[in-house]
């Protein structure tokens, strides 16, 4: 009897350490303590050299005619890119897939194809997002036209015809990420808060 219940709790114990095995390992948060020019210049070398970026927020936009906001994951995996947007309740509203060739749409259970994916978000949402370098902006490294503030830290960009303000920068296994930014052009305006970055290498 006593060997039938040890049998049980070793199986039990080693179906959780398979378990515990199989998940991504947690991804450590904190603020930006180090301030300096140094820090800056040696994290956006540091920042260049991701090839996986797997992050959750909230994405709120005002254009012309409409506003709007909706739950958002970006993955940045080597050179491939997708962009999901979710309602609050966790419905998919739009997938976005970037690719060097092609990128595609699923919206509204149709599927699109284009070279652009501006264009594919602009005819499907109305959103106005700078497709092409958005991991460059989400990633803190826009590389264009910048301005630091006096310790260093971008706190704002022109790229590809849209300005870039970069609020807050939080520490994500190492990596100083933008956690707040707005992009905008003189069409619309999106306000991006991350909340959670699963995986950053």
């Amino acid at each position: 009897m006593k060997s039938k219940n040890y049998l049980k709790v070793f199986a039990f114990t080693l179906s959780l350490a398979v378990l515990n095995g199989c998940q991504s390992p947690k991804v450590l948060e904190s603020t930006v303590e180090n301030t300096s020019q140094n820090y800056w210049q040696n994290m956006e070398q540091k920042l260049a050299k991701i090839s996986v970026l797997k992050e959750q927020g909230r994405l709120g936009f005002i254009s012309q005619n409409e506003r709007g906001s909706c739950n958002y994951e970006f993955i940045l995996e080597n050179k491939d890119t997708t962009l999901e947007l979710t309602s609050p309740i966790g419905s998919q509203i739009a997938f976005l897939k970037i690719s060097q060739d092609e990128s595609s749409l699923n919206f509204n259970n149709q599927y699109f194809k284009d070279k652009d994916p501006q264009v594919l978000l602009n005819k499907a949402l109305g959103l106005n997002l700078p497709c092409d370098t958005l991991n460059k902006i989400l990633l803190g490294i826009p590389n264009d036209d910048i301005t630091r503030d006096k310790n260093g830290r971008i706190i704002f960009a022109n790229i590809d015809g849209y300005s870039v303000k970069y609020g807050q920068f939080k520490v994500f296994n190492g990596f100083a990420l933008p956690s707040d930014l707005t992009i905008k052009n003189n069409q619309t305006t999106v306000k991006i808060k991350v909340n959670k970055v699963n995986e950053v290498n």
